[in-house]
């Protein structure tokens, strides 16, 4: 099951403002720069930097496989200390990259409110004629 936390909890509130701010500069520059100065490789630009980010934060943690495993699970020939490290090690790892969230999740949803523009634009459009 998954679990989510809350992100007024005391420590989660700074990344939660980043996360916000990261979101409106990004889709600002977004959607004015090219209509401003006709720059249309901006979506390249994004996708290459959201993919790269994103590639980089599976790598560092390892895929995640050493997060949130029972110790029974674990392999047999580890030691009672390795075995205890291994879910740390996961936590430690994820608290250090977690700042490279702050940049993949805007993106995203840039490209998704891109996407809703492309798809609906004309029709959000025409309700206000």
């Amino acid at each position: 099951m998954i679990r989510f936390q809350n992100p007024f909890r005391k420590g989660q509130t700074g990344l939660m403002l980043l996360l916000i701010f990261n979101t409106a500069w990004l889709a600002t520059l977004y959607f004015v720069l090219p209509a401003v100065l006709y720059f249309a490789y901006l979506p390249l630009i994004y996708l290459a930097v959201g993919g790269a980010l994103t590639l980089w934060f599976v790598i560092y943690n390892k895929g995640f496989t050493h997060r949130r495993i029972k110790p029974e699970n674990l392999p047999q020939g580890l030691s009672k200390e390795e075995k205890e490290g291994w879910n740390e090690e996961g936590e430690r790892l994820f608290r250090r990259s977690r700042w490279a969230l702050t940049i993949i999740i805007p993106i995203l949803l840039v490209f998704l409110a891109d996407l809703i523009y492309l798809f609906f634009g004309q029709i959000v459009l025409g309700w206000f004629r």
